[in-house]
C-alpha cells in the first residue's frame, strides 16, 4: 500500500491537497512555509503521531482534518481512505472509508533538514540511495537539497503568504 493523496485543511495554517506518485516525492520551499507540519499531518492521520498534546487546529477556525487516501498496485481507488478530524477542544475523530487491507504501507517519510550539511559527494549517494530504494517504497521527503530534489519524481513547491500559509503545488515529472 501506499499513499496516493493527502487532503490537509485547518492543520497548522495549511489548507492542501497533494496527489503522490509512488516514488520519490519532494516537498520544498523556505524555511518556515510548513514543509514539515505537512509530515506530521500525514503521520497524524495513520496514527503514528498525537495530536491530543499539541495546539494543530488553524488560529479562527474549530476544527482540522486530515484524509490519506491509500492505493496498492491492484485498487487505485477512494476505497481505502483514513481522515482524522482534531477539534480545538481536544478530541480527535478517526474515520476510515472502507476496511483497510492488512497490508503494509510502503512509505518513508523524510524531513531533510535545511540546517542539515552533508558533504556534497556524501549528500549525491544519499539522492542516489534514495532513488534506488523509491523502487520498492514511496518516499515523501521534505528538503531544500537541489541533489535530493532533482532526484525526485513529483517536486511540491511551498511558498509562504502573510500570516498563513498558501500551498502551491507543482508536479514535475522528472526523466
Amino acid at each position: 500500500m501506499k499513499i496516493q493523496s493527502v487532503l490537509i485543511n485547518n492543520y497548522k495554517g495549511l489548507n492542501i491537497s497533494l496527489a503522490l506518485s509512488d516514488g520519490i516525492n519532494a516537498i520544498t520551499g523556505r524555511n518556515g512555509t510548513g514543509k514539515s507540519n505537512i509530515l506530521h499531518a500525514i503521520r497524524l492521520a495513520l496514527g503514528l503521531e498525537d495530536a491530543e498534546k499539541k495546539n494543530v487546529v488553524t488560529r479562527g477556525k474549530s476544527v482540522a482534518s486530515v484524509k490519506v487516501t491509500l492505493a496498492d498496485k491492484k485498487v487505485i481507488l477512494d476505497k481505502y481512505s483514513v481522515l482524522k478530524k482534531i477539534y480545538r477542544c481536544g478530541r480527535v475523530k478517526m474515520y476510515y472509508s472502507d476496511t483497510l487491507p492488512d497490508d503494509k504501507i510502503d512509505c518513508l517519510l523524510l524531513d531533510y533538514d535545511s540546517h542539515c550539511f552533508m558533504e556534497l559527494l556524501k549528500l549525491k549517494d544519499f539522492a542516489k540511495d534514495l532513488k534506488e530504494k523509491s523502487k520498492d517504497t514511496q518516499i515523501i521527503i521534505v528538503t531544500q537539497s537541489e541533489d535530493v530534489i532533482n532526484a525526485a519524481d513529483s517536486v511540491f513547491k511551498t511558498q509562504c503568504v502573510g500570516d498563513g500559509y498558501t500551498i502551491t503545488t507543482q508536479n514535475k515529472a522528472v526523466a
